[in-house]
């Protein structure tokens, strides 16, 4: 049978297993070679269930929530599915969703549990040697200790590669283990930088999309227009959009009109009335009814307590 087709069929086999972890001796041969895996697996946990189950790894491995644990490895742990949380003492907590891989630092002290309501599925590969430290140093930090990949095949059938060979008896397939390992950290840095060039994209576009917002506030815009013109279908626009402001475009040109609103409202002697049309407002009533579901307040509340607040500081 060939390597391929050992491998092909391994690989069959732990796509079965629901969960498979693997801790391997230091081999002089495989330290030898700059990096050596140490251990390999993947794991479900599921909703509601305690984390890190106890049982299925070596002690020096268990940690609880409350006192984390320290590593003498790297190790790059993958979430295909859930979510949860993941926490160092150099960046604090951060938050971990399907597409997250982890990166886990020789004496680094961390914790990570997925969340009791979603659980998570994660597959991991922990590693050391002189080529690993030096592509850990070069490539990575450890801060941030998360990175965005999303679901990317390649990178998955990578780590699976890892998985299959641990079951293997085949000459060399610790140096085999080490190369998957190389080509998976290279697959990764590939994707975080892909993935943070498409966050930088978006962001400027939304950027431009905001400021052409802010400056017809008042008037009514094409948001299907809008949208073609900086590249997007309108459903495409309106989710990032949203996912950058925490509004809709209607909803964030809206809340502009409403802080206008305020300091007119605090600032000029100007009716009730007459803001409303200046903003753009079809009638006052509609005016009243947005700014209360905005604001908690009507207009003619918000200008009485602020004159009286504002005559309390000048006084």
């Amino acid at each position: 049978m060939t390597m391929f087709n050992m491998t092909t069929s391994l690989h069959k086999m732990t796509e079965s297993l629901a969960e498979f972890s693997c801790y391997l001796p230091i081999e002089p041969d495989a330290a030898a070679w700059g990096l050596h895996v140490l251990d390999a697996g993947l794991g479900v946990c599921a909703a509601s269930t305690a984390y890190p189950a106890r049982g299925q790894h070596p002690d020096k491995y268990m940690f609880t929530w409350e006192n984390g644990r320290e590593l003498a490895e790297y190790q790059l742990i993958y979430i295909s599915r859930g979510q949860g949380v993941f926490e160092t003492r150099e960046s604090g907590p951060h938050q971990v969703r399907a597409g997250s891989l982890l990166l886990l630092f020789p004496g680094v002290w961390h914790r990570y549990r997925p969340d009791l309501e979603f659980g998570w599925e994660e597959q991991w590969v922990g590693f050391q040697g002189t080529y690993a430290a030096q592509l850990m140093a070069t490539f990575f930090s450890v801060t941030p200790p998360v990175l965005q990949l999303g679901y990317d095949p390649e990178f998955l059938r990578l780590l699976g590669s890892i998985c299959d060979l641990a079951y293997s008896d085949l000459p060399g397939h610790r140096q085999m283990m080490a190369a998957y390992t190389t080509a998976a950290l290279a697959c990764a840095r590939s994707l975080a930088m892909r993935e943070r060039a498409e966050i930088d994209h978006h962001e400027r576009k939304m950027q431009q999309a905001r400021t052409f917002l802010l400056e017809r506030a008042t008037s009514t815009v094409d948001l299907p227009s809008l949208a073609q013109e900086l590249g997007y279908s309108y459903s495409r626009f309106r989710a990032v959009f949203k996912k950058t402001t925490g509004l809709s475009p209607r909803q964030y040109q809206l809340q502009i009109c409403i802080n206008r609103a305020k300091h007119l409202l605090t600032r000029s002697e100007q009716s009730i009335s007459a803001i409303a049309d200046m903003l753009g407002f079809g009638s006052v009533y509609y005016f009243s009814r947005q700014f209360k579901a905005k604001t908690g307040v009507s207009p003619t509340h918000f200008r009485r307590t602020s004159s009286v607040a504002a005559r309390r500081i000048n006084y």
